[in-house]
């Protein structure tokens, strides 16, 4: 017969039985510290924390504390705990949930490749970098009104469905004409050009670190059709999705 867990004090000795979770307490400073620089794209404090090695991922003696008997394997378990953990920062940091998945996955199959401890750990601080940086990328990269950076937020939140000028002008609280005036004032485009752009940025993210066909991300954009993305891809970046999948150096966008 199963034991319920039916009091408070059973529950928490449940979890006090993990040694996920124990490691999880003793360094949520830490962890806490690394999701809000990937939340934030903050790329500063992300090297210092990994200059100062803030995180350690050694092999306990306490053999409760033990993942698995195996060094290889504890550590490899304590950088998937990690690269869940950031995946969810870098969606509350505006990375599309779709792309964060992905990542997570491929992240973990690459990690699962590697047979060397010191292997693990450099991997484990590249994990961190490139979550930290996919979200300043997407990040804007200049200060602007309230109201714009409000329109901006949302722009950002939603380039996975479409988007119009009225519900932008709505969330403003101004006209369709007015709207488009700040923008052209503050970003120097109108709101379709900086939703396009925005909607490339992620393409570009989406070519270099999944392995999605070039149909599925244009879905996903929501763009009206896979000859259109083309299209804009290779207005908006000097190549086309498929030449910047093959040579992600190559591409000329502002």
């Amino acid at each position: 017969m199963t034991r319920e867990l039916n009091q408070p004090n059973q529950i928490f000795a449940s979890f006090d039985e993990d040694p996920g979770f124990q490691w999880t307490v003793d360094h949520l400073q830490v962890l806490n510290d690394l999701m809000s620089c990937v939340r934030e794209g903050d790329m500063n404090g992300m090297n210092q924390l990994i200059s100062l090695n803030a995180l350690k991922l050694d092999l306990k003696e306490d053999h409760e504390l033990r993942l698995a008997e195996d060094e290889l394997r504890h550590v490899k378990n304590l950088v998937i705990i990690l690269i869940q953990m950031l995946s969810i920062a870098a969606r509350s940091g505006g990375l599309p949930e779709m792309m964060s998945l992905r990542l997570k996955e491929q992240y973990i199959r690459k990690l699962e490749n590697l047979s060397d401890v010191r292997d693990v750990t450099e991997f484990a601080d590249t994990v961190k970098t490139d979550f930290c940086r996919y979200v300043h990328d997407l990040r804007s990269p200049r200060v602007y009104s309230m109201r714009t950076q409000k329109i901006i937020d949302h722009i950002d939140q939603c380039c996975t469905r479409k988007i119009t000028l009225q519900e932008l002008a709505d969330l403003a609280g101004v006209s369709k004409e007015h709207l488009t005036r700040i923008f052209r004032t503050e970003l120097g485009m109108t709101p379709g050009e900086y939703i396009r752009r925005r909607r490339v940025r992620i393409a570009m993210q989406m070519l270099e670190q999944t392995d999605l066909s070039i149909s599925r991300i244009s879905e996903f954009l929501a763009f009206s059709s896979q000859p259109y993305f083309q299209k804009v891809f290779k207005e908006e970046t000097g190549v086309t999705p498929l030449a910047f999948r093959k040579h992600p150096d190559q591409k000329n966008i502002v």
